[in-house]
């Protein structure tokens, strides 16, 4: 079938239309335009290599990530589109022609003298992650923070994306690209690059390379009738029918302010590889035992008649379950490959646990011993649940059933009148590889750009889970865990709380010994 053409409205030239945005794509784009998500962040702290830090000049930085974000433009053609059409039914993705890199890119510098630069990441990072994102079918929604100190030894790269544009998987995929070029700055695929660079504008060549295809379009998915049925109802049935007792009632839905609260805190890399070896005795992951933390946390938090049951979420990369060619490998691939599954705390469950969590006890104590195994039991069990799930492959996936909804903004529209069903979300990226390898200096440090930390926050999400829980590894480094909240649907005192008691036991499993 020959591709649409339009023009477009800002220059009068011509703009390919390259195809419909697929199920996926197509929600999360509704949930943007209903102002019920805002945005994503993966941000990377790189070391810049020896003399850097003494003889870098802020032109150079600036040239050098202008490139850098040039090629990763030019390898990624998600990067490149626009959005024709985003409010109707049928939104399509549209190949822009050029770029103007400083409606995107933005460099924040400092003085030797100023405060650390941390505070100013902070900062950055609670203001963009609500920022929205202009003129859709003009520019693509993405765009990079980077912030510098002079005589530092580290920048800071914030990649803020729109999740209608990729996953947060994706944002791991950006900074590869990223590191790759900034130790290959004379490579072929810098020289390429810097072709299209004309001063502020990267001019976007006419290419081969293909956007990549909707989920439903790469894989195979299978429904039986039983699991159609079921899911359909859950999401249609109307208010009257939600009983169940794992309802987040607790705190209830409202579609403003569109503000997310963040509170971030790290584990340390010797600690992260004990956490990592309990969980194996254990039978479980990091993210497994996040969920098994979180209901303890909510449990000593809220009373019974206020919360009896819970429920979360669960997301699952599918990349590894979509087959690869040579010309498509969905591991590099920036798009839209996730999904997600829920996991039910029943009241039982929930009762069993609360005479085990001391109440009364002020402050953030650490877990008893039979309030520690209880966690280790849930976490075993949602880690046995995820594993079911990718057992199954492609089976009785959500995914396939998105297609079955008209309407999105609706239907979102809907389920927000609805109580909510979710109490926490827990998304974890895995592990950036930020290590190269350089010739030792003298003074130890290496000669290559290494990245040395990440971040990962998701926005709140407005109709969804509660608490949103994203975690991300630096290889060899520190575990990074934040947690997103919408101002003011629930008291600040308990959205700290629950973080800080995740701080507490995450350290106070890495401290026993074994």
């Amino acid at each position: 079938m020959p591709l649409l053409r339009k023009k477009s409205p800002e220059n009068g030239t011509k703009t390919k239309i390259l195809r419909r945005l697929g199920n996926s794509e197509k929600y999360q784009l509704a949930m943007y335009l209903l102002d019920h998500y805002r945005g994503t962040i993966v941000s990377c702290r790189y070391r810049l290599p020896y003399p850097f830090p003494f003889i870098l000049q802020r032109k150079d930085l600036i040239n050098m990530i202008h490139t850098a974000i040039a090629i990763a433009i030019l390898r990624n053609r998600i990067l490149q589109v626009g959005v024709a059409n985003a409010d109707s039914n049928a939104p399509r993705w549209v190949q822009l022609e050029s770029v103007r890199l400083s409606n995107h890119i933005e460099f924040g510098f400092f003085d030797e003298n100023d405060e650390d630069i941390s505070k100013a990441l902070d900062a950055m990072i609670v203001h963009e992650l609500d920022a929205k994102f202009p003129e859709l079918d003009k520019r693509p929604g993405w765009r990079v923070i980077v912030l510098w100190q002079q005589g530092i030894y580290f920048v800071e790269l914030i990649f803020i994306f729109s999740r209608f544009h990729h996953d947060g998987m994706s944002g791991k995929v950006f900074h590869q690209n990223i590191l790759e070029y900034l130790n290959n700055q004379n490579g072929p695929n810098a020289h390429h690059a810097r072709q299209f660079i004309d001063g502020d504008i990267l001019k976007l060549p006419k290419s081969s390379l293909r956007l990549p295809p909707p989920i439903e379009k790469v894989t195979k998915f299978s429904i039986t009738p039983i699991f159609a049925i079921k899911t359909l109802w859950q999401e249609l049935k109307p208010s009257i029918f939600h009983r169940e007792a794992s309802l987040a009632k607790w705190v209830p839905i409202q579609s403003t302010p569109s503000k997310t609260n963040i509170r971030t805190f790290t584990i340390e890399a010797p600690e992260v590889l004990k956490i990592r070896t309990a969980c194996r005795e254990h039978k479980t992951s990091i993210a497994g035992l996040l969920h098994g933390l979180m209901l303890a946390s909510l449990a000593s938090h809220l009373h019974e008649e206020t919360a009896k049951a819970f429920k979360s979420i669960t997301a699952i990369n599918l990349r590894p379950l979509i087959p690869s060619s040579p010309s498509f490998e969905a591991d590099q691939a920036m798009a839209n490959y996730t999904t997600h599954m829920s996991h039910t705390f029943d009241e039982e469950l929930v009762r069993e646990m609360r005479p085990t969590l001391d109440l009364s006890i002020e402050g953030y104590p650490p877990l008893p011993p039979d309030a520690l195994d209880q966690v280790w039991l849930v976490s075993a069990q949602v880690q046995r649940e995820i594993q079911r799930k990718l057992d199954r492959g492609m089976k009785n996936d959500n995914v396939r059933l998105m297609r079955w909804i008209p309407d999105w903004k609706k239907q979102i529209s809907r389920a927000a009148r609805r109580p909510r069903v979710y109490s926490w979300f827990v998304n974890n990226v895995g592990e950036v590889d930020g290590r190269t390898f350089g010739t030792p200096w003298d003074g130890g440090g290496i000669q290559t750009w290494n990245i040395i930390r990440s971040q990962f926050v998701m926005s709140a999400k407005v109709n969804s889970a509660a608490f949103v829980i994203s975690l991300v590894t630096t290889k060899g480094e520190e575990l990074c865990v934040s947690g997103s909240w919408q101002e003011c649907v629930m008291d600040d005192k308990l959205a700290h709380g629950v973080i800080c008691d995740l701080e507490t036991w995450l350290n106070q499993i890495a401290s026993e010994e074994p």
